[in-house]
């Protein structure tokens, strides 16, 4: 790659952070700007993580469930915290 392999994670995970910030910020204005960019960063790192997935094991489909699992995880205790059954974040 002529910009080498940490462009290679750095740029897609980074556009993944953003994409995902966005998203809140798009679905519900009124979501806390800081609180936005703090799952930017954490997707960001999900990125790093979905890219070195794909890099190992070759496959698309791994980095594809990986992303569901942890949709199933998090976006039920976001939805939580969002409603403020969870309390104060």
């Amino acid at each position: 790659a002529p910009w080498g392999r940490a462009a290679a994670y750095i740029i897609p995970s980074l556009l993944f952070g953003l994409r995902h910030a966005a998203q809140l910020t798009y679905a519900w204005p009124n979501y806390p700007v800081v609180v936005a960019l703090a799952y930017g960063f954490f997707t960001f790192l999900m990125g790093l993580m979905l890219a070195r997935t794909y890099e190992k094991s070759g496959s698309l489909v791994s980095c594809i469930i990986a992303h569901v699992i942890m949709n199933l995880i998090l976006a039920p205790l976001g939805l939580l915290v969002f409603f403020g059954l969870l309390g104060h974040v």
